[in-house]
């Protein structure tokens, strides 16, 4: 489902940084999503996912299933859920 939602991603980047960045949805769907950030982040890696609205709260984790960094510096990823903790835009 086409759908922008504002996100925060927090997690380490492909340098092994740890990095936390707003990041917004392009896409949606009830087990993952695709956004665009600037962090460079590898394929495999997890991120904690959290909606902006809910900041306290973490949406679960995400694997990074897709990568398009041709539009450096605004990155493309696909993002899988691994797992759910907390409320999420589908249900």
């Amino acid at each position: 489902m086409r759908l922008h939602i504002s996100l925060k991603l927090r997690g380490k980047n492909s340098q092994g940084t740890v990095f936390e960045e707003t990041a917004t949805t392009e896409d949606v769907c009830l087990s993952g999503f695709l956004c665009g950030c600037t962090a460079e982040l590898a394929i495999d890696s997890v991120v904690e996912v959290y909606l902006t609205s809910h900041d306290k709260d973490c949406v679960g984790k995400a694997r990074i299933v897709h990568s398009n960094s041709k539009d450096a510096p605004l990155r493309h990823y696909k993002c899988r859920f691994i797992e759910r903790t907390g409320p999420w835009v589908l249900q």
